[in-house]
């Protein structure tokens, strides 16, 4: 609601703050959607993956960012392979590649299991980062290409913007169907065979039955928390699933709405 009267008064002032006039502008508005798609998909896989880590692997946190950097250093081997090629194919098909290594890293990261080792994830966060190295700097350039000079700070900002709220919206979204998925997989499959205390813990996320399995008696705790971890397993591998669909769908947009090519001014010809 609060975008639409934003809009709204944008297009009826005298001064914007956001120049309407700049979404016209297919290079800007593809690289704004596909960034904020990109992010959508991105963040909320990391806020899942975090948890399957630490709570469902038993890992400690440092243990799961050593594992997860792997993303952070495969991006920093693409983003500089990135100038160099879009110079040479354009935004459009840089974006393709791109998001096509994204994509298989996300299916991969859809096949975890409970009991898989470090390749399991440093592979599929590998090729996830690479890709994202190679798309996001350049349709950076691409919407900062796309403004006058003197609105650089609104280019950026937009920029800024596509990003914070697609990792919003995909923590947010993707977040309440894996937490869905967890919740009515983990109470049907406990309802009768563990006190409704319990069963009440374990659907409120997996963490709280982390916790809740250290007050479970009579040798059950390991089957009562490995049906935890099944369903939270289950749960977040869909959500990677729903992830890499939306990373197709990405696909289509960049392949509709990037430029082939690079305007002048990112050449360095202007």
């Amino acid at each position: 609601v609060m975008l639409f009267v934003f809009v709204r008064v944008e297009l009826r002032t005298t001064h914007p703050m956001l120049p309407m006039r700049f979404f016209r502008q297919r290079d800007f508005t593809g690289a704004v959607v596909v960034i904020g798609m990109i992010v959508f998909a991105m963040l909320a896989a990391f806020f899942s993956l975090t948890q399957f880590l630490q709570l469902v692997q038993g890992r400690s946190a440092f243990q799961a960012g050593l594992l997860i950097i792997s993303a952070a250093a495969a991006m920093m081997l693409g983003a500089p392979m990135a100038g160099a090629m879009v110079k040479a194919i354009g935004p459009r098909y840089l974006a393709v590649i791109g998001i096509i290594s994204m994509t298989i890293g996300m299916i991969l990261l859809s096949g975890l299991q409970i009991d898989g080792g470090s390749l399991q994830v440093v592979a599929p966060l590998a090729l996830f980062g690479f890709g994202g190295g190679l798309v996001l700097a350049p349709l950076t350039d691409t919407v900062m290409a796309a403004v006058p000079v003197e609105d650089a700070g609104v280019g950026s900002a937009v920029n800024d913007v596509s990003r914070e709220l697609g990792g919003a919206l995909g923590v947010a979204v993707i977040g309440t169907v894996v937490n869905g998925l967890y919740t009515s997989d983990v109470t049907g499959s406990l309802a009768g065979s563990a006190p409704p205390p319990l069963v009440e813990a374990a659907g409120e996320g997996i963490g709280g039955a982390v916790l809740a399995s250290a007050g479970v008696v009579n040798g059950t705790a390991g089957a009562f928390l490995d049906t935890a971890r099944e369903a939270f397993v289950d749960a977040i591998t869909a959500g990677f699933r729903i992830s890499a669909a939306i990373l197709v769908v990405t696909l289509f947009v960049a392949l509709a709405l990037l430029p082939r090519r690079m305007r002048a001014s990112q050449l360095g010809l202007e």
